[in-house]
């Protein structure tokens, strides 16, 4: 909610992020090499704690509730659970959904009681009033995050700075 410096991560960061999104793409890769793998993505520990202890960095995670089934994300969920993240960032809907949908809000609570990290909510903000339903529904969201509804609509945080402001 700090607007400085969510203008200046957005800024800075991207070409960060980049690099970041490669490497740990390298990573998955090179494990799904090593790993056979039926119809799921595998995570392993010592990789992921490398990849912290290689950089110094901190690890967040956007994720989808699963790929074909809802019963993914209780799995999902004790996964996540394993690692130190800084943290976790929740669009609740399926792979298989694309964009279309309602999005499954109760998943998202799901990892609000089960999980001890904080959350972030993403998915389907394309107005003010988007925006504001969802920080009632999800009051204690660590973060929004803003895809799609940036792209549609470059000026939308400004928009809801707007609102806030009064």
């Amino acid at each position: 909610r700090n607007r400085g410096s969510a203008t200046l991560e957005i800024t800075l960061l991207m070409p960060m992020v980049l690099m970041i999104l490669i490497l740990i793409l390298t990573m998955l890769i090179s494990a799904l090499q090593q790993a056979q793998v039926h119809g799921e993505l595998m995570i392993y520990h010592a990789d992921v704690e490398a990849l912290g202890k290689k950089t110094g960095m901190e690890i967040s995670i956007k994720t989808r509730v699963g790929t074909d089934y809802e019963e993914d994300w209780e799995r999902l969920l004790e996964i996540y659970g394993r690692y130190p993240l800084k943290e976790l960032i929740i669009h609740p809907r399926l792979l298989k959904d694309h964009y279309k949908g309602v999005p499954r809000y109760e998943l998202y609570e799901e990892a609000r009681e089960k999980l001890k990290v904080p959350l972030g909510y993403n998915g389907d903000i394309f107005s003010v009033e988007a925006d504001q339903e969802i920080r009632e529904k999800f009051p204690d969201a660590d973060s929004v995050m803003y895809g799609r509804g940036l792209i549609a609509r470059p000026y939308l945080l400004d928009a809801i700075m707007q609102k806030e402001d009064g």
